[in-house]
């Protein structure tokens, strides 16, 4: 079954969006528990305290959001949560002493990381650190303070078209400052993310 946990979660945004429009939030509750109860599994068996005591936080977040807002408060949480995990991975391999992620990433995907790369890759790591973190508190903001409808028109449909547009975007400023031969191409560098270990960079 955990095959298939990244499709459950690449099917969510989807799920939680057509939930909202249609005003059936279940569809997207039952996959969210879904997906939760995968990973707590996982962790269990691997023995993961924190990614135990991290999830059962938020299970019990997610419970008192349906317990204020109804079902639909267990759909608040997982853009802020995933926004702010992703700033925070950026974040904790941008502190003294560790290789950003960015560089770490490029390892996978260039013959060779030169200085200069090095240089662009941090600069990068810290742009996507603070896109990332704008996008999670700005979920939290709409979840507060907007119509359910536009939240999840932002949270579940135009935060990955401006993901995807920021990464488009920071491939050509990083195609301009370091040359086209020197710059991976975007399938190459999706590649490299999907397969690279973030639990490893969480340890180190």
């Amino acid at each position: 079954m955990m095959r298939f946990w990244p499709l459950l979660v690449l099917m969510y945004p989807l799920t939680a969006h057509l939930s909202i429009v249609y005003g059936v939030p279940l569809p997207a509750a039952l996959l969210l528990v879904t997906v939760l109860s995968l990973s707590f599994r996982q962790a269990m068996a691997r023995r993961d305290r924190t990614n135990v005591l991290m999830l059962t936080l938020y299970a019990v977040f997610t419970l008192m959001m349906v317990e204020w807002t109804g079902l639909r408060g267990a759909l608040y949480l997982p853009p802020v949560v995933m926004n702010a995990s992703v700033a925070y991975l950026f974040a904790r391999s941008l502190m003294p002493g560790r290789t950003d992620l960015i560089t770490l990433i490029a390892t996978h995907v260039e013959p060779e990381v030169t200085p200069a790369m090095q240089r662009y890759a941090r600069r990068a790591c810290w742009a996507w650190m603070y896109f990332s973190a704008s996008l999670a508190i700005a979920a939290a903001i709409l979840a507060l303070y907007a119509p359910i409808e536009i939240w999840s028109w932002s949270t579940n449909v135009l935060n990955y078209l401006l993901i995807a547009g920021f990464f488009i975007g920071e491939w050509l400023v990083r195609m301009w400052v370091l040359g086209r031969n020197q710059t991976a191409g975007p399938l190459a560098t999706l590649r490299a993310m999907s397969s690279f270990d973030y639990k490893q960079l969480l340890q180190t």
